[in-house]
């Protein structure tokens, strides 16, 4: 049986709140947004490169800037194929795949660091 806390939260009986389970929703939970708004600058920027944005365009030449030191590690790894003159950048797409199962991997391991014995 569960009873009420202070913060309106289910806690266990002897009153303890159960503080890893707040922990590791927290830790989850900063992990997934920085992961998102990851995969959303590499993802503008994608679609920045396909529509060919000038890099001088105040708003283009930040997300550039931004995503470069991500997409670092997945410089020429593969050729981008060229589709009726456009050349789409496959590396920030195999980076955001990459960032997002290390996302995935990272709150795992925070589930198991943060598991109570059941």
């Amino acid at each position: 049986m569960r009873q009420m806390t202070d913060s309106r939260r289910l806690g266990p009986v002897d009153g303890v709140p159960s503080v890893n389970r707040e922990i590791q929703q927290r830790v989850s939970g900063l992990i997934e947004l920085g992961v998102s708004l990851l995969n959303i600058l590499l993802i503008l920027r994608f679609f920045l490169d396909l529509w060919d944005a000038s890099p001088s365009h105040p708003f283009a030449g930040l997300i550039y800037s931004t995503s470069e030191p991500f997409l670092s590690a997945f410089q020429g790894l593969v050729r981008s194929p060229l589709f009726r003159e456009v050349t789409p950048e496959l590396n920030t797409l195999m980076a955001v795949t990459a960032y997002s199962l290390l996302g995935w991997t990272a709150i795992k391991l925070v589930r198991l660091l943060f598991a109570g014995q059941r």
